[in-house]
C-alpha cells in the first residue's frame, strides 16, 4: 500500500493505492455489525471528506479523498 499526499489551494489531497480487488470495487458500506472493526473506512471518509472516489491505475487501485483546510 501507498500513500501520497499533496496539498494545493486550500485542499489536501490523498490518494491510497493498492492492489484492489479482483472481484469488487470499493463501496460505502451501511448498516455496521456493532461486533466487527470492518467496513467502515470508505464510510468514514465519506463523512470526512469533501469528495471523494476511485479509479484503476497502472500501479493498483487508487482510493482518493479531499480534505478542506480548516
Amino acid at each position: 500500500m501507498t500513500v501520497a499526499v499533496a496539498q494545493h489551494s486550500g485542499t489536501l489531497h490523498i490518494d491510497v493505492i493498492d492492489a484492489g480487488s479482483a472481484t469488487s470495487t470499493p463501496r460505502v458500506q451501511t448498516g455496521f455489525d456493532a461486533e466487527t472493526c470492518a467496513g467502515r473506512g470508505l464510510w468514514l471518509v465519506q463523512e470526512l471528506a469533501a469528495a471523494w472516489g476511485w479509479h484503476e491505475s497502472e500501479t493498483g487501485r487508487v482510493v482518493w479523498f479531499q480534505l478542506a483546510n480548516a
